[in-house]
């Protein structure tokens, strides 16, 4: 049986804090599992204690409700938004969903698993040559997000950063070809990593998302968000609204700038990655929090993401503030 990849051993940070390593809740204490030799454990409270946690009566608050108690959820407000989730990060519950388990073209979203496997690969160390084959031509016209110049040596770390924050086309190029050789064979680390997660609805084309091949659904870039997540400084990039890209020398290129425009706008949202072509329309995934109250936040194909999440990050403190009265 082929030995399953170990994650890096990152610090989860605060808003995953009651998630353990492999995406699950912590219920339920270790001892109440334990048998030690000669002594026996009883089934039924073995089974009793799993049944409390699959139902959320231990641990923080969150959406699910005892048994008797009655629980008028709020109303969820229409989206634009072909495909989307609200996930309870808490309790492992969808809040809210539409079509989650629909393909559809990530757009720059998937530079969310770009950044994963990079940071795998390299725990963002090295230096890089940027190749005139790393740019990318859209309609003959060379316009990137970030002016990426063939010739500069620029570390990985702040092409990831690049990535994250500026959503970099070309940095995706660039870290591809230096992590695996060639953009084709970083995809394919892409897809076995997709499959590592449980991913069955997603597929990579490119490291970039330009390619409407690159689909993938809202369930499955949860996720993704997740694993993403346990990485602080990926984390804190995405959390980001500008910063600076510097060369090997430490010398500033350019500024990089946030494409999530409720970055520092809308109380409690925290780290999110943006997306757009004209064959996905707008992708957005986002952490909120507030307290031990935290939820991750999916759209896929939305005609405006920004209206769209507003609206369903409204409904979720709704809904919090619905149970918490009950």
């Amino acid at each position: 049986m082929r030995k399953r990849a170990q994650l890096p051993r990152e610090k989860l940070p605060p808003w995953m804090s009651r998630i353990d390593r492999r995406g699950r809740v912590a219920f339920v204490p270790a001892r109440f599992f334990r048998v030690s030799t000669g002594k026996s454990v009883s089934v039924l409270r073995i089974a009793l204690w799993v049944c409390i946690a699959s139902y959320g009566w231990v641990g923080a608050a969150g959406p699910s409700v005892a048994r008797g108690q009655a629980f008028s959820a709020p109303q969820p407000p229409e989206v634009s938004a072909r495909s989307g989730v609200l996930w309870d990060l808490s309790h492992r519950t969808a809040l809210w969903e539409k079509s989650s388990e629909q393909s559809n073209p990530l757009a720059s979203t998937s530079k969310l698993m770009t950044a994963i496997v990079v940071m795998r690969k390299t725990g963002l160390l090295g230096d890089v040559v940027v190749n005139r084959q790393d740019l990318i031509f859209l309609g003959g016209s060379y316009a990137p997000t970030v002016r990426l110049v063939p010739g500069d040596r620029i570390p990985v770390r702040e092409l990831v950063k690049a990535l994250v924050i500026a959503s970099s086309n070309e940095a995706a190029n660039v870290l591809a070809r230096y992590c695996s050789g060639s953009v084709a064979r970083f995809v394919q680390e892409m897809n076995a990593s997709a499959q590592e997660m449980g991913c069955k609805g997603t597929h990579f084309a490119d490291p970039h998302g330009l390619s409407p091949d690159t689909r993938g659904t809202a369930s499955d870039l949860v996720r993704i968000f997740e694993r993403f997540l346990r990485f602080p400084l990926l984390a804190h990039w995405a959390a980001q609204t500008s910063d600076v890209l510097r060369d090997s020398e430490g010398r500033p290129l350019q500024l990089l700038f946030s494409t999530n425009r409720l970055s520092g706008i809308y109380p409690g949202l925290g780290p999110a990655k943006t997306g757009w072509t004209s064959a996905a329309g707008h992708s957005y995934v986002a952490v909120w929090g507030q307290g031990e109250r935290k939820a991750i936040l999916v759209l896929l194909g939305s005609r405006d993401p920004w209206q769209d999440a507003w609206h369903l990050l409204d409904y979720l403190q709704s809904y919090y503030r619905a149970w918490s009265s009950q």
